[in-house]
């Protein structure tokens, strides 16, 4: 994900999928996206997004950019939801 943060371009790894039409990543509290999302309000934070898959015996690979805007998703049900289904690759023992 690629955010503005201080005027410069930030990029941070995140966990995606898409719901409805809808990109959905799992962020936490301190992140530095979510800080931004939360003082752009309801107009949200502009942000790019890139994924790809490459396999390399054959060379051949795909990729997707998208571009919009990062809103926060509140709604408890909706919040516990997405938490079901978003499986980060990245696990924490802390």
């Amino acid at each position: 994900m690629v955010f503005t943060l201080y005027a410069l371009p930030a990029i941070r790894p995140v966990n995606h999928i898409v719901d409805d039409g809808e990109m959905v990543i799992l962020t936490h509290e301190g992140a530095a996206l979510t800080a931004q999302a939360q003082q752009a309000g309801a107009e949200g934070v502009v942000v790019a997004y890139e994924a790809d898959g490459i396999d390399h015996c054959t060379r051949l690979g795909w990729s997707v950019v998208a571009t919009g805007y990062c809103h926060l998703v509140t709604d408890p049900q909706d919040v516990a939801r997405y938490r079901s289904l978003i499986h980060p690759w990245l696990i924490s023992n802390v």
